[in-house]
């Protein structure tokens, strides 16, 4: 693309939940694209998304938004089970796509998607906006730098007790599970920080206890890596006693950290060992879009790349079968 031409951006889903589209519409135009459409089958978020966005389209099927809004990207802001299907859509109708994440529910699905996108020479990229979370980025610039030496193991966690909320994320079927949501954020960070090739995975998801409900009420990855670290990461609704968010240990100190906390790192000096506090960096989630900006212009790589989001599915989908089966899955 010319780099004077004005990207013109569009969204399908509008939903309420988290503000979404309406973030991703500002950071959108806070990267200099011009947004202009958006698709929702629900009348009431088409006329929220116009009351939020003036002058913009509106759509009830995102089949008629694509022939006719002429778009250059795509945010596909939907529940979980349908990102494959419009992704591909949008692909096929020659328009770069962002996928919320998860990227999809399946290792196929995933290559689906990037078929389609690759057929048509289209950017296909998913919105893992936490790899601009201030806390992760400040940690990885310690790990990187080689602070603590090499990663020996590497814990990731969230979660809390009680019942969950009654919506589709709660549904498996749309979902995906537990695992899905938040540990779809939790496995790309891992994999950002130890960059060796993966060994085996093992599941275990537990069931039952919260009634109403398709998900599971508590999950597990456990990755073993070819370098010998490991990772443990934990997400669920049954976390009466927390764990620290991060919690990694390297072969020449630690870090520790905790959800809105400043990071403690441990360095070993001779026999002993240094404390010392860090004030993690801002966020900077509007990032991914200058990027993208950037990308369809001809000037750098997408911000996340579809194969480094497939891995994270492949992760999960294996982690789902080893709870099935009880045996370390290698992918």
């Amino acid at each position: 693309m010319a780099s004077g031409k004005q990207i013109r951006c569009g969204a399908i889903g509008y939903g309420g939940a988290f503000n979404m589209g309406k973030a991703h519409a500002e950071w959108m135009r806070e990267a200099g694209m011009n947004f202009v459409a958006v698709c929702d089958i629900d009348p009431a978020r088409c006329e929220a998304a116009t009351e939020e966005n003036p002058g913009i389209e509106t759509w009830f099927d995102y089949h008629d938004m694509l022939d006719t809004a002429e778009l250059d990207l795509v945010a596909v802001i939907l529940p979980h089970d349908i990102h494959a299907e419009v992704a591909i859509e949008c692909s096929k109708k020659r328009t770069h796509v962002v996928s919320e994440k998860p990227m999809c529910l399946s290792t196929e699905q995933a290559d689906r998607m990037i078929y389609a996108a690759e057929r048509t020479s289209m950017m296909l990229s998913v919105f893992h906006s936490r790899r601009w979370d201030g806390d992760y980025m400040s940690i990885k610039e310690i790990v990187e730098a080689g602070t603590i030496g090499d990663i020996v193991h590497i814990e990731a966690a969230i979660g809390s007790y009680g019942q969950p909320q009654d919506w589709w994320r709660s549904d498996k079927e749309i979902s995906g599970g537990v695992m899905f949501d938040w540990g779809a954020h939790l496995v790309d960070w891992v994999l950002g920080l130890e960059k060796s090739d993966i060994k085996g995975v093992q599941g275990a998801l537990w069931s039952g206890h919260w009634k109403g409900v398709t998900n599971e009420d508590q999950g597990q990855v456990v990755i073993r890596f070819e370098s010998g670290a490991s990772a443990d990461i934990q997400v669920g609704q049954l976390v009466s006693i927390t764990k620290p968010k991060w919690r990694i240990l390297g072969t020449k100190g630690g870090i520790t950290c905790d959800w809105d906390e400043d990071i403690t790192l441990k360095v070993a000096e001779g026999d002993e060992l240094v404390e010392s506090t860090i004030e993690p960096k801002e966020s900077t989630w509007g990032e991914y879009y200058k990027i993208v900006a950037k990308h369809i212009r001809g000037m750098c790589d997408p911000p996340v790349l579809a194969r480094d989001a497939r891995r994270v599915i492949a992760i999960l989908e294996a982690a789902e079968e080893s709870a099935k089966t009880g045996k370390t899955i290698q992918i």
